[in-house]
This record gives C-alpha cells, structure tokens and sequence, in this order.
C-alpha cells in the first residue's frame, strides 16, 4: 500500500461506506449484532505505518529532517472522525449496558490503541508504529 491508498483507506474508515471501521459500528447499533472489527481494526494500523513513513521519513528515530511539517487536513479530519465516531458508539452502548463486557472492551481497547498509534504519527519519531502501540498499551497495564 502507498501513501495515496492509506488516505484512501483511512477515508473510507471514517466516512462508512463498505467494509469500514465506522460502518461496522453503525450496523452493530441498527442491528443489534456483534461486528467482525479486527480485520478494519488491523487495517487502520498499517494506514497509520504507511502515512507514518510518509510523513516522517522512513526511519522516524534517527532522522530529525525531512518531515512533515504540516499534515492534510484531510487525514486529520478523517482520524478525528474515527475516533470520535468510536468513542460515541462505545459510550452508548457502555451507558445503556448494550452488547457483551467484552464486546464493549474489545471496542475500547481498539480504539485506545487507535490513539496511540495515531498519536505516534504525530509525535514523528517512532519507526514502527505496532510494535510501538503494543508496547505502550502493555506499559499502561492495558490488556487486548
């Protein structure tokens, strides 16, 4: 995948058309029934590592030129919107006890670990954003 199709991607998963993160959720508050998230999940995350590369060369740690000083609107609008789309599905269902515990968990546990890694592109020095958001999520005594 290249830079172009991450955005493409990371678009699709905040914009809800077919096979996204923020359709999923939809379709699991309309019907009622449990999504299959950790594929979207999965493919968020190598959206992230590509646009990582992109944006802050492609060994973030041992580089300090070279990178991004803005980023597309377009891209922060996008992740803001999954996040944001997330965390409102997951606050209702947790608010009118909806789903399972570990459906609910599980949600929350994505979407935390969306952060991380996202808030790992932003900082610009992280050479591999899943090893550094498996890392960070253990480190908080989180468990996936």
């Amino acid at each position: 995948m290249d830079y172009s199709q991450a955005l493409q991607k990371l678009s699709k998963h905040a914009s809800a058309p077919e096979d996204s993160f923020s359709l999923a959720l939809h379709r699991a508050d309309r019907q009622s029934a449990i999504p299959e998230l950790s594929s979207l999940f999965a493919e968020i995350l190598s959206c992230f590592e590509v646009v990582n590369h992109a944006l802050n060369t492609s060994h973030p740690s041992g580089t300090i030129e070279g990178k991004a000083e803005a980023l597309p609107r377009s891209l922060v609008a996008d992740v803001s919107s999954i996040l944001s789309v997330g965390w409102s599905y997951y606050w209702q269902w947790i608010s009118s006890e909806r789903f399972t515990v570990a459906f609910r968990t599980d949600v929350a546990s994505m979407l935390v670990q969306i952060s991380i890694a996202w808030d790992a592109v932003l900082a610009g020095d992280i050479d591999d954003i899943r090893e550094h958001v498996q890392t960070e999520f253990s480190a908080k005594g989180y468990v996936a």
